[in-house]
């Protein structure tokens, strides 16, 4: 059965509420013992295992144990799209219709950028005395020509954006693109505010990824780029009411930097759905 989450109405692009799937017995006790195998599927729209629609799921779920598996959903499209969980050994699946409609109106918000304009290539992002980041036209590293957003152990630290207005807010989606070389899984983080505050390390930030991860060791080691481009690209949205005031900020974070440590960001688009 849905245990939570079912028939939730949405946006376009909007982030679910977790959703949950819970084995009962036939006197509809949950069930905690034995392993069991869950298939979830959608008629449109994509599902996640993480609250912030980083991680796709893209096979089936195992479970050793527990009576509940949890998971998030985005459309792509409105209408009544239908989830159903398929569970195994012997249980029947079951199935729940969301609502998706459009929203009222989408602002892309004058930050969004590459980073490309030589005169002033930190526009938006270059209060608080920002940068202590710099931008590299180095064309064997830059992300995306002419010019990305690098960080190094001479400059490390928070580059944050300008504050935006995200008053009304539903959601607010995030995507770049990045490399990173040398670095462990705490040096690189991405995080958001909603909080007024007169400088960066004053303001109260929530560090944003897959169950609050890191990005700084993107395929899993310490070496996640190599010449020639390992590029990532991440994409996420955000929920959270407390975000949605005049000071929205994103912030990217370097730290820990050896001297052979580097981090490169180019093409930052934020959007703002209301």
């Amino acid at each position: 059965m849905f245990s939570a989450g079912a028939g939730q109405t949405l946006l376009t692009g909007q982030s679910s509420s977790i959703i949950t799937v819970t084995r009962m017995t036939s006197g509809n006790m949950p069930i905690q013992s034995g392993q069991w195998i869950v298939t979830l599927s959608a008629t449109s729209g994509t599902l996640y295992s993480d609250q912030y629609c980083t991680q796709p799921i893209t096979g089936a779920i195992t479970l050793n144990s527990g009576a509940s598996t949890s998971f998030y959903y985005i459309a792509t499209a409105t209408g009544t799209p239908t989830i159903t969980a398929q569970a195994t050994p012997n249980y029947a699946p079951v199935s729940t219709t969301f609502t998706i409609n459009n929203p009222t109106s989408i602002t892309p918000l004058s930050s969004s950028t590459g980073f490309d304009d030589a005169s002033n290539w930190a526009l938006g992002w270059d209060t608080w005395a920002n940068p202590p980041w710099t931008g590299t036209t180095d064309s064997t590293h830059v992300v995306s020509a002419p010019r990305s957003a690098t960080s190094v152990r001479s400059n490390q630290g928070a580059f944050s954006s300008n504050p935006m207005d995200a008053t009304g807010a539903k959601y607010i989606t995030v995507s770049f693109e990045y490399m990173v070389y040398q670095t462990s899984s705490s040096d690189f983080q991405i995080r958001y505010s909603g909080t007024t505050a007169t400088e960066y390390m004053s303001d109260m930030w929530t560090i944003l990824g897959a169950n609050g991860a890191t990005l700084g060791s993107a395929t899993g080691g310490t070496s996640a780029y190599t010449p020639g481009g390992t590029r990532h690209q991440y994409t996420a949205t955000i929920t959270d009411p407390a975000a949605f005031t005049t000071y929205f900020r994103l912030s990217f974070m370097s730290q820990d930097f050896d001297s052979r440590s580097q981090v490169w960001v180019d093409n930052v688009v934020i959007t703002i759905y209301k």
